[in-house]
């Protein structure tokens, strides 16, 4: 029970956790000028200027850290094989079924978030405001990514 109480209490936990993240705001407007038609209250830190520009600064202060996971992700998956051939083969029907269902839920509420805002955004004509945005970025590497 202790293990409940320490998650608990655990301020970043309880934020992810927290079942009032999922209230939806109708037509919120962003730092750019867009209005977005629903936006859940976790996303809400994201329009934070201060917050992006954090996230922004942590991204570009350790972005080799994706190698290093890619290089040991490759050395798990070569060690994985070959000890997995001196082994039986495992029956992992069930689990290979959850896993399909939760991919295809994920999916599909990804899709139920996604389309209303893309719908809303050709209606209106703002589908060119996300490649012209008003925000500057700090790196000539990114303002590339972002310039049609």
């Amino acid at each position: 029970m202790e293990v409940f109480e320490s998650f608990y209490r655990n301020p970043i936990l309880r934020e992810y956790f927290n079942p009032n993240q999922f209230h939806i705001t109708s037509w919120v407007r962003d730092p750019v000028g867009i209005y977005h038609p629903f936006v859940f209250d976790f996303e809400k830190k994201f329009l934070d200027k201060t917050y992006a520009y954090n996230i922004h600064t942590w991204w570009h202060k350790w972005w080799w850290l994706s190698i290093v996971y890619s290089i040991i992700y490759v050395g798990l998956i070569y060690y994985g094989r070959s000890l997995m051939e001196k082994h039986e083969r495992y029956e992992l029907r069930l689990p290979l079924i959850l896993w399909n269902i939760s991919l295809a839920l994920f999916s599909i509420f990804g899709m139920i978030r996604c389309v209303p805002e893309m719908i809303y955004a050709y209606m209106t004509m703002q589908r060119n405001i996300y490649l012209d945005s008003k925000i500057p970025l700090q790196s000539t590497h990114d303002s590339y990514f972002t310039k049609a």
